[in-house]
């Protein structure tokens, strides 16, 4: 993936260049080298409408993922540009980056874990039939 690709570049790059950041980048222009890089690639990729419409466009139906990896750096990308963009898939966002979406009310959760006990129950044990109370077996007829 093109993500990936550039993450590893700019963790190659940034070891390569680190003379290049202490003498020109932060003395002269007052900036580190992976600030630089990121906003060289927000300006390149991101900021093209055209590429982020598509990515957005594709993102509701993300799912299931073949590479969990590209699809976190992507949406960490995402979000790094523009966090409103989380608003178009919270669940899908709120996989890869922490925090994201609000933190529940204790009322909220309690209503969340009660509602999956039942689930979890009732698939478990069928359904109780109150006229059959009896707790014998049935009789063979002879």
């Amino acid at each position: 993936s093109k993500v990936f690709k550039f993450e590893k570049s700019v963790s190659l790059l940034s070891n390569i260049f680190r003379y290049l950041e202490r003498t020109y980048l932060t003395v002269k222009l007052n900036i580190k080298m992976n600030v630089f890089l990121w906003q060289t690639w927000n300006d390149m990729i991101f900021m093209n409408n055209q590429i982020k419409d598509r990515i957005i466009q594709l993102l509701p139906s993300a799912e299931p993922f073949e590479s969990p990896h590209e699809y976190r750096s992507l949406s960490i990308s995402l979000f790094r540009v523009d966090p409103a963009v989380y608003n178009i898939n919270p669940s899908l966002f709120s996989l890869f980056i922490p925090c994201v979406l609000p933190p529940k009310t204790l009322q909220e959760d309690r209503q969340e874990s009660m509602e999956l006990w039942r689930k979890m129950i009732h698939s478990q044990y069928p359904p109780h039939n109150h006229l059959s109370r009896t707790l014998k077996r049935p009789r063979e007829d002879d």
